[in-house]
C-alpha cells in the first residue's frame, strides 16, 4: 500500500463497530469456552468476551494492532486468517466471530473462510458474520467508499447460501438496529411529509400536468434545506429523478419516495448468525 493511502486510511476510515454494538453479538456466545475472533482488529470484541467470562482468542494480520491487543492482556496471534484456521484441530472451536472482514476479500475467499470455519467448529458451534448492510443508502453514498481496502459489497443472501451449503443452519439474519444513523431521523420525517403530499388527493390529481411539477418543487425546496450543512448533495439526484417521472402517476411517485425513506432508515451493519449442524 502506498504510504499516502495508508495515511488517508488512518485519518478518514471510521470505526463502525463499537463495544456497545458488539455487546449484542457477544450474547450469541454465552456458554461458549473457545471463541475465535477473526480478524480481531483493536480487540474490542475480545475485551467483551473476557468481561463476560468467555475464553476468546484473536487473529489479525496487522502487527501493530496485535501489539496493541497484547498490551491490553488479550490472547492474540499475528498471522493470516486462512493459515490460522488450517492449523486449528477439527471440531475444537465452539464459536467464531468475524466482523467487517468479508467485504475485504474475494467471493472465493469468503467460501473458503466459511468452509474452514465449518471444519474448526464443533457440532452446534456458533458463527456470527458482520458486514456493511448492502441495503443502507447512507453507506452507498458515503462510508463504504472511504475504506480503500473494500473489494465490494457482500449480500446477506450470499452468506446465508454459503453457510447452508457448508453445513450450517442459519438462525438469524438482519440489520443491527443499533447501527442506524440517528441523524437521519429529521430527514426521514420530512420525507414522510413529502410522501403524504404525493398521496393526498391522488385520484383527483392523477394525470394533472400542473400539480406534479408544483409538488416536485416542494420536494426540491425541502430537500435543499436538509442538504445544507449535512453534505448530502446526492439526495438532490433523487429530486432530479422525480422530475423525470412527471408522466408517472401520483401514487407511483409516492411509493418511490416511501422506498427511499426506508433505505435511509436502514442500519449500517448486517449480521448473520448460524450454528453448525
Amino acid at each position: 500500500m502506498h504510504e499516502k493511502i495508508g495515511a488517508y486510511q488512518r485519518n478518514h476510515t471510521e470505526c463502525q463497530t463499537t463495544k456497545d454494538i458488539q455487546t449484542d453479538y457477544a450474547a450469541f456466545f454465552d456458554g461458549c469456552d473457545n471463541v475465535l475472533d477473526i480478524p480481531c482488529g483493536h480487540g474490542e470484541f475480545l475485551e467483551i468476551l473476557k468481561k463476560q467470562g468467555t475464553n476468546g482468542k484473536g487473529v489479525d494480520l496487522d502487527p501493530e494492532l496485535c501489539r496493541e491487543d497484547e498490551k491490553k492482556g488479550l490472547d492474540v496471534v499475528c498471522g493470516d486468517a486462512f493459515d490460522y484456521l488450517d492449523g486449528v484441530s477439527p471440531g475444537t472451536l465452539d464459536g467464531v466471530f468475524s466482523s467487517h472482514f468479508m467485504e475485504h476479500i474475494t467471493y472465493d475467499q469468503i467460501c473458503a473462510f466459511i468452509e474452514k470455519c465449518a471444519v474448526a467448529l464443533a457440532k452446534d458451534g456458533r458463527i456470527v458474520i458482520v458486514t456493511p448492510n448492502v441495503h443502507s443508502l447512507s453507506l452507498h453514498l458515503d462510508w463504504f467508499h472511504r475504506d480503500t481496502d473494500h473489494r465490494g459489497w457482500v449480500h446477506p443472501e450470499f452468506l446465508e447460501s454459503i453457510l447452508t451449503q457448508s453445513g450450517f443452519k442459519v438462525k438469524e439474519s438482519k440489520g443491527n438496529p443499533k447501527t442506524a444513523e440517528p441523524w437521519f431521523s429529521d430527514i426521514k420525517q420530512k420525507l414522510v411529509e413529502i410522501t403524504d403530499i404525493y398521496r393526498t388527493d391522488s385520484q383527483s390529481d392523477a394525470g394533472s400536468s400542473e400539480v406534479l411539477p408544483k409538488r416536485i418543487g416542494k420536494v426540491r425546496s425541502t430537500l435543499t434545506r436538509l442538504i445544507i450543512g449535512r453534505q448530502l448533495k446526492d439526495l438532490q439526484e433523487q429530486v432530479d429523478e422525480l422530475k423525470k417521472m412527471q408522466k408517472a402517476s401520483t401514487l407511483t411517485i409516492g411509493d418511490n419516495v416511501a422506498e427511499f425513506i426506508r433505505r435511509l432508515d436502514e442500519p449500517s451493519e448486517w449480521f448473520v448468525y448460524a450454528e453448525r449442524k
